[in-house]
């Protein structure tokens, strides 16, 4: 029997019951080391027999960011990583998805840097040597700080060295004002050309400062979210994330063992 993958955090696991065989940190801490050896083994199986079918385009999977084991089975085999980045995108109801009434934080980006904002949220991404991609990013509507989210996008997607941005959505469904399509919106659209210049023209450059988060294989299978205040250095400096001993030339190397 698979054991309970829901989240955890340092508090839940240092009050769980070691005993339990369902919410045991050490059975979760197995499950994460064996959902890895599986999605490896998928990943260098789906990669090879799409390559021997003559695909030549770069190959990627859509993990759970702030899972580190999960994003490091696509580093480990794949082109590239990559994820989704919102900025107050719609919360529902429980077991109501895509369901109304949907519900929104109205935050403003540029006062937000908990570990959830587009600077550490992306630098979980980042594995020594790989390129990120954000699939998709946008600032939905109705939020009223939207249009700050743009130009702090295509700011830090150059600090921190991204090598792409897709914008999630161009579309034409209507003539109102929708929470995705932003050429609708003159407050989000009006800034995009703008916000692509920065970018391609890298205005702003990559970090000067660069820190690396080494993780050891005990830290890596130590089951709880990955998305701490670690990466909230990601305000200030540029990150990767890499396994403890590889080489490096970042200025700084944090090296995390033991569940820490």
């Amino acid at each position: 029997e698979l054991p309970d993958m829901s989240g955890a955090d340092r508090k839940s696991r240092a009050e769980a019951n070691w005993a339990d065989a369902a919410t045991s940190p050490a059975r979760r801490d197995d499950g994460a080391r064996f959902a890895y050896d599986v999605q490896v083994e998928y990943f260098r199986e789906m990669k090879a027999y799409l390559r021997q079918l003559g695909l030549r385009i770069p190959v990627t999977c859509v993990v759970t960011s702030w899972v580190a084991p999960d994003v490091k089975s696509v580093a480990d085999t794949l082109d590239f990583t990559a994820e989704n980045v919102y900025w107050d995108h719609p919360a529902f109801e429980p077991g109501k998805e895509w369901q109304k009434p949907f519900y929104y934080a109205n935050k403003d980006p540029l006062k937000t840097t908990n570990p959830w904002t587009m600077p550490p949220y992306s630098a979980v991404l980042k594995w020594r040597g790989k390129p990120v991609v954000v699939r998709e990013w946008a600032a939905v509507w109705p939020n009223q700080f939207r249009a700050s989210m743009v130009p702090l996008a295509a700011a830090y997607a150059s600090f921190l060295d991204l090598d792409g941005m897709l914008a999630f959505t161009y579309t034409f469904r209507g003539a109102k004002l929708n929470d995705f399509a932003w050429e609708r919106d003159p407050t989000r659209w009006g800034m995009m050309g703008l916000a692509a210049a920065m970018f391609h023209r890298r205005d702003i450059q990559p970090a000067a400062d660069r820190v690396r988060i080494e993780w050891s294989d005990k830290a890596l299978f130590t089951w709880q979210d990955t998305l701490t205040d670690l990466y909230r250095l990601a305000w200030v400096s540029g990150l990767e994330n890499a396994p403890t001993g590889a080489p490096t030339d970042a200025g700084v190397a944090l090296t995390l063992d033991g569940g820490v």
